[in-house]
This record gives C-alpha cells, sequence and structure tokens, in this order.
C-alpha cells in the first residue's frame, strides 16, 4: 500500500471524526488561559499581605483627614491575631494614623474563608523557556541534520542539566486548599475599602486560618469541582 493511499485513509478518518464532533449532548469543558496564583507558607507571606494591604487602604484614603481603628474582634485564628499586628505596623510605618479607640475613627475589619476542592485537576509541570529552547536546538539539529554532531551533543549534555534546574527551581507545589482574605475599611454600615485576595494553602497549614475552637472539628468550606 502506498503512502498517498495511507495518508489519505487518514485525512477520511479525520474529518469523520471531525462531523461527528460537531454536536455533543452536554457543553465540552473549556479552560481558562494559563495564570499564576501565590502560595501562602510563612509569617513573612503574611506581612507581605498586610504591606500590601497598608498601600492599598493608603491610597483609598488619601487626603480623606482619618483615623484608623483596627477590629480586635474577629481574632480567633492564628492568622487573624498575627495579621493585626502585621497590619497595624505596616500602617504606622507609612505615616497613617492608628487609634486604640474606635471613637470618630473608621474601621479596618477582615474575613478569612478556606475553601478544600474535593477533585481538582492537578496541572501538569511545564519546562522552562530554558529548556524549551535547548530541546528545539536538538530536536532541530536531528532533522534537519545540519551540523548533528555538534548540536545533538550539546542538546543531549545541556538538556538534562536544563531539566534538573527547572525542577530543582520549581519549589512551589499545587495544593487543594486556598484561602480567601478580604480586608475592608468602614464607617457604619459604608464600606470605604475592600480588598480581597487569594492564595494557595498546604492543607496542614488550614489549622492557622480555622477559629481556635474549630480546629479539632476540621471544619472547611468544600468545593467540588
Amino acid at each position: 500500500m502506498s503512502y498517498r493511499i495511507i495518508a489519505a485513509a487518514l485525512c477520511a478518518g479525520l474529518l469523520t471524526g471531525c462531523n461527528s464532533t460537531n454536536t455533543a449532548p452536554t457543553p465540552l469543558a473549556d479552560g481558562y488561559p494559563t495564570s499564576l496564583q501565590h502560595k501562602m507558607q510563612s509569617v513573612h507571606h503574611w506581612n507581605v499581605l498586610a504591606e500590601h494591604e497598608a498601600d492599598q487602604i493608603a491610597k483609598s484614603l488619601t487626603g480623606k483627614g482619618f483615623r484608623l481603628y483596627l477590629d480586635s474582634s474577629p481574632e480567633n485564628s492564628t492568622f487573624e491575631t498575627n495579621f493585626r499586628q502585621l497590619l497595624t505596623s505596616q500602617l504606622v510605618q507609612k505615616g497613617l494614623p492608628v487609634s486604640k479607640s474606635d471613637r470618630n475613627a473608621l474601621t479596618v475589619s477582615y474575613e478569612v474563608g478556606v475553601i478544600r476542592h474535593l477533585n481538582q485537576d492537578t496541572p501538569g509541570a511545564f519546562p522552562s523557556k530554558r529548556t524549551i529552547l535547548l530541546s528545539g536546538i536538538s530536536v532541530a539539529s536531528l532533522v534537519t541534520g545540519q551540523s548533528v554532531d555538534h548540536w545533538s551533543e550539546v542538546g543531549r549534555m545541556l538538556l538534562p542539566l536544563s531539566a534538573i534546574d527547572d525542577l530543582t527551581s520549581a519549589q512551589v507545589s499545587h495544593s487543594d486548599t486556598e484561602v480567601v482574605i478580604t480586608t475592608q475599611v468602614s464607617r457604619g454600615d459604608l464600606i470605604i475599602h475592600s480588598s480581597s485576595n487569594i492564595y494557595f494553602i498546604d492543607s496542614k497549614n488550614a489549622a492557622h486560618f480555622f477559629p481556635r475552637e474549630k480546629r479539632n472539628s476540621g471544619r472547611t468550606v468544600k468545593v467540588s469541582s
């Protein structure tokens, strides 16, 4: 059988397959464009968030003549207790007036939500641009036959080293647990500023964000994707 006959048969099969997928009983799943999301793994990261929120609050309230009072009522988790101290320090360092009393002051509050996904697809690791480039050079040299001896040997030597570097430098692992942290500034019932930030966290560290009296219960918001 000639190559032309084989090629024609393959094309016919592909066309048949395309025609059969024009309709479907249910919508097909479509993924979002690849994006990055930070993983919160240390108290230093809590301080980074506190600095970010202090910057956002300062920009929202510029020139309005205000005092800030950090609400202490939600301090029932390790994160909330320490985040209040970190945010207080960041606000003071930026020259914002922070009061120990809520009298004639805007109230700064924050809420924390922990979400544990029950069935979340794990994204595969992807190589860096360095590895992709070296792979392309190596493959191109083998296909074209140009400078095969030179490029194939270089590719064979550098590609494993590049792949190892990718693996050792990619120290942030995927997690099925996320946390949503919302910081708000309000006057009475009026919300003046609101900012929400989403992070991955290790499942074992989720207890830092739970109320102390509920840690043993392991209560979380579970989402099935």
